[in-house]
């Protein structure tokens, strides 16, 4: 075997090695998760403004009919609703 045939070797018996392993659990998986989720949670804590969507969309006239969605006229009343809010925190925060 030539140089060259054996470098294009060793490449595909990587590739075929790297297959194999993506298809393995990761075994730091939940601790990863865990720990993402409490450094979104801080951040979070610190940036988002939690809003009820019952206090965004308070009329249930306004739920589309398959009883998921906004209407039309309730998107309307979210994007009021939540422009209101928004300036509303901003005034009172330092964001």
């Amino acid at each position: 075997m030539t140089d060259v045939e054996q470098k294009l070797s060793n490449v595909e018996h990587q590739i075929e090695t790297a297959k194999v392993e993506v298809t393995k659990p990761f075994a730091q998986e939940q601790e990863l998760a865990e720990k993402m989720r409490r450094i979104v949670r801080r951040y979070a804590a610190e940036r988002l403004i939690f809003t009820d969507g019952l206090q965004l969309l308070g009329d249930p006239t306004l739920i589309s009919a398959d009883c998921t969605h906004p209407s039309v006229r309730g998107i309307e009343q979210i994007a009021v609703r939540w422009g209101h809010i928004m300036q509303e925190t901003l005034q009172m925060t330092d964001f």
